[in-house]
């Protein structure tokens, strides 16, 4: 097929992305345990291209391997927002553990042992460790973490895309609030620093938004003031005694104890500014889409939240709709990120017959 408007892609975000499907002949290997990044294999070559604030990430990892290699790298290594993260962050290094030869070399060199689960290193251009090593980090949010603690003390840009991750996979809490209008409570609400994910709901006969936050980042206290600042808070409905004290000692008779449980409005009603805008086509995680809405909605900038691919592809897409406004109709983007690479081989697929020639 031909890819004239996507060609300015790099092959690692067509991979990410799912906007083509390498051969093993094109990375020279495929493997579950490497997920979908591209990896190097060379370690002075990594090195070379590194700089003082792109370390290289360099995995140790078995192959083939057991359950918990796999799992790593259907897991971590497969979510869309930590591959592009990995190959446009860092400079992506494998080292295969149970191989004879150069990895074994590098294996001796860094003191890793063979025949080991994932390990995870981060090094500057001189092949220092720019954090220090640390075992079983194996699901993604301790490893976003792990990221932007490298970039970081690399004195490197943590772009929110990245960040996006490590809040998504934090421990969440949920607080419901009812107001006039949940589509605008989607819009104010999802602003607020902490806010991971908003969802309209009904609930007693009421226009309710569900929030999922960060107690790390916003206690339930500070939530339920912002709430009523931004008349969010007709009613505010406590999970538990200790949640309904401090929203009464905030809002008084208004706050009240869940009884019935909320029932999510229809996907028509869900992040309404979103669903009518260019973004719709897009597969972006929760907190994206949670944020971009009510980025539309307060009139600021969404494209913080957008990674450098899914930056592209948006370009991509409005080209294409210019000159072909209904070309898109009933194309939904998912939800579910395990449904993103199915989902963007259509849309490849429709922006390539409609591409500009």
């Amino acid at each position: 097929m031909s890819r004239p408007l996507l060609a300015s892609l790099p092959v690692s975000l067509f991979a990410f992305w799912g906007l083509a499907s390498p051969s093993p002949e094109t990375w020279g290997y495929f493997y579950d345990e490497l997920g979908l990044v591209d990896w190097g294999r060379d370690l002075q070559e990594a090195l070379d291209q590194s700089d003082a604030k792109r370390p290289v990430f360099l995995l140790f990892q078995e192959i083939h391997g057991g359950a918990v290699c796999q799992n790593f790298g259907l897991g971590p290594l497969s979510h869309p927002l930590m591959v592009e993260a990995i190959e446009e962050l860092f400079v992506p290094l494998v080292i295969y553990n149970n191989r004879p030869g150069e990895d074994a070399a590098v294996l001796a060199r860094y003191g890793e042992p063979a025949w080991n689960n994932p390990v995870v290193r981060f090094l500057d251009p001189d092949g220092e460790d720019v954090i220090s090593r640390e075992e079983g980090v194996w699901q993604t949010g301790p490893l976003a973490r792990r990221m932007v603690a490298a970039l970081e003390a690399a004195g490197a840009n943590v772009p929110l895309w990245l960040q996006v991750v490590t809040r998504e996979e934090s421990q969440l809490a949920e607080a419901t609030f009812a107001m006039h209008c949940f589509w605008e409570g989607e819009v104010r609400l999802g602003s607020l620093s902490g806010v991971v994910e908003t969802r309209a709901a009904w609930l007693d006969g009421r226009e309710v938004v569900r929030v999922r936050y960060d107690p790390s980042r916003v206690s339930y206290e500070r939530l339920v003031e912002e709430a009523n600042r931004l008349q969010c808070a007709v009613r505010v409905y406590a999970e538990n005694r200790s949640e309904l004290d401090a929203a009464r000692g905030l809002v008084g008779a208004r706050a009240v104890p869940v009884g019935n449980r909320a029932v999510d409005a229809p996907d028509s009603d869900q992040i309404r500014r979103l669903r009518h805008s260019f973004y719709r086509w897009l597969p972006l995680t929760p907190m994206q889409r949670t944020k971009i809405n009510a980025a539309l909605g307060s009139g600021t900038d969404p494209y913080a939240w957008l990674s450098p691919g899914q930056a592209t592809l948006l370009a991509h897409i409005k080209d294409v709709l210019s000159l072909h406004p209904k070309s898109l109709e009933g194309l939904e983007a998912p939800e579910e990120i395990a449904e993103f690479r199915p989902y963007l081989g259509r849309l490849e697929a429709l922006l390539g017959e409609l591409a500009p020639r």
